[in-house]
């Protein structure tokens, strides 16, 4: 009777081997799969952003002018003698978001509010907020969906409002003290409501005489309501973060200076002077995003483009300008 021959197992070295060539193999491929994800995240970003720029145009079509930057109460954007006019009748403060919801197949969620009462106001409109909308927060900021809450005043109700922020917002206007910058354009940007979209205050786009193609409409300040600064997290909250439908969700454009990017001051030469970066130093109102490389933004023709990191203050400031007359430089 044949006796059949015994199996031979592997050896320890072959083993060693073979897990050697398996986490080589991972080693590869983990960067190539990281590579495609942010990928497919920066596309849905950029899709946002272009489902946004379509609603504020269609607007303009259907009402003959561009939305407001927001419908407010005057006092919270009135700075020195720049004054905005006051709402018009039976018209609660909205942000831009809650204004273009019939644009972006959202006609239900804006028939829930009651348009004459503040998005605070304690019943249907706060009920209404609580609605997460996707298309707001850009898929490559971590934590998503991203929750603010807070405590209102009495003459909304009282109690606590809660809603996702918003990872897209306005540019309203440049803060005067950008001016001392020296990466400026000439003619020096207006500390007024100059931007494209202003509050309380919708106008066509024919008065963007810088072009359409040369000025902001929205761009990410993404990964509220944490704090980010220089791409890595704080353990601050940002206290600018705004619910999607807040009025007050929008941005003034101060720059930042990557030695002190925690500061918060808003006045000072020597301040000023030292904010040399305009996108990915802070995300506490200013422009910030989770892409290698970039921050989108949504201009005036409704393109979206990926402004690059080192990107100076003085040119940012000029494309905030609706018509200021500077020559924004190609290849921003």
């Amino acid at each position: 009777m044949s006796r059949s021959a015994p199996r031979r197992g592997f050896t320890l070295i072959e083993l060693l081997v073979v897990v050697a060539i398996i986490a080589v193999l991972v080693g590869l491929l983990l960067p190539a799969v990281q590579k495609v994800r942010e990928s497919a995240a920066r596309t849905g970003c950029q899709n946002n952003l272009k489902q946004l720029g379509l609603a504020v145009h269609h607007y303009e079509t259907a009402t003959g002018k561009l939305p407001p930057a927001c419908w407010s109460p005057p006092a919270a954007y009135t700075v020195g003698s720049v004054v905005v006019p006051a709402l018009p009748p039976d018209q609660g403060p909205r942000s831009l978001a809650a204004l273009l919801l019939p644009y972006v197949e959202q006609q239900n969620l804006h028939d829930l509010f009651d348009q004459a009462r503040d998005w605070r106001q304690l019943g249907q409109n706060r009920t209404a907020v609580t609605t997460a909308l996707k298309m707001l927060q850009c898929p490559s900021a971590p934590g998503t969906p991203r929750v603010r809450r807070f405590t209102t005043e009495a003459e909304f109700g009282g109690g606590e409002v809660f809603g996702t922020v918003t990872d897209y917002q306005v540019v309203v206007r440049v803060r005067s003290a950008v001016g001392s910058n020296p990466s400026v354009l000439s003619p020096a940007p207006p500390s007024n409501y100059a931007a494209l979209l202003a509050p309380n205050r919708p106008h066509p786009s024919a008065m963007a005489t810088d072009g359409l193609s040369n000025t902001f409409l929205l761009a990410e300040t993404a990964g509220n309501p944490g704090w980010y600064v220089l791409g890595r997290s704080t353990a601050d909250y940002n206290d600018q973060a705004g619910v999607w439908s807040d009025h007050r969700a929008t941005m003034v454009l101060d720059g930042c200076d990557p030695a002190d990017p925690m500061s918060t001051a808003t006045s000072g030469s020597a301040v000023y002077a030292g904010r040399t970066r305009a996108v990915n130093c802070t995300n506490r109102d200013e422009m910030y995003a989770f892409h290698p490389g970039g921050c989108h933004v949504l201009l005036g023709d409704g393109s979206v483009r990926l402004l690059r990191d080192a990107l100076p203050v003085g040119v940012a400031a000029a494309m905030v300008t609706r018509a200021n007359g500077e020559v924004v430089p190609t290849g921003f």
